[in-house]
């Protein structure tokens, strides 16, 4: 498996296994810390983590060399990434998934998390205008609403001590349904006629 946001799947689909379907813990920790740990190396400062290792120049091209040779990217590492889809799309959104389900088998990592979602926060709704539209970067725009997608996590986990301005339920509510809204109003054009979404963006 690439070590990239894919190992979360892992990690939820064994937490799954355990809390849900009766697989004793024990059977499942190893993995479920190997990929956690791995996932742990990803952070970079402020709430933000890469999706993946942070390269070296010499890392990178490295990886460079390797594609042109096997047509393979994730050999080395993800490169440098650090967008939305390691904020909102996954690597937030999973922590914060993971602070509120797993809290009472591993709470010190819950709460590294719950403080990485504080720190995350601090700066993150400035990425969204006073309608929810949101800044368009970084990679797998086409998922356009997901950019909301930490408000969501967000309100699931219940973090306290949330920065203002998501330091209340409400505050939290309004910028997520704000975001969902924006993109009710804009999206004329989003959709196929049997009502799936098309690739793309709109552009705010």
């Amino acid at each position: 498996m690439p070590k990239n946001n894919w190992r979360w799947f892992r990690v939820f689909g064994n937490l799954a296994l355990s809390k849900v379907c009766g697989v004793p813990f024990e059977s499942v920790r190893d993995e479920i810390n190997s990929d956690l740990e791995l996932l742990d190396t990803f952070y970079r400062f402020n709430g933000w983590s890469a999706d993946g290792p942070w390269q070296t120049p010499e890392q990178a091209q490295a990886e460079i060399d390797e594609y042109d040779k096997t047509g393979r990217r994730d050999a080395v590492g993800v490169g440098r990434q650090a967008d939305y889809y390691s904020g909102s799309f996954a690597i937030q959104f999973s922590q914060l998934l993971y602070s509120r389900f797993a809290a009472d088998i591993d709470p010190e990592r819950a709460e590294t998390y719950r403080q990485r979602a504080r720190d995350f926060g601090a700066s993150f709704w400035r990425y969204f205008d006073t309608e929810g539209a949101a800044i368009p970067f970084g990679r797998s725009l086409t998922y356009r609403f997901a950019c909301g997608g930490y408000f969501a996590a967000l309100a699931l986990a219940q973090v306290p001590d949330m920065p203002t301005p998501l330091d209340s339920p409400g505050a939290v509510k309004g910028f997520l349904m704000r975001h969902l809204r924006w993109w009710a109003k804009n999206s004329e054009d989003i959709f196929y006629p049997d009502g799936t979404l098309n690739i793309g963006w709109l552009y705010p």
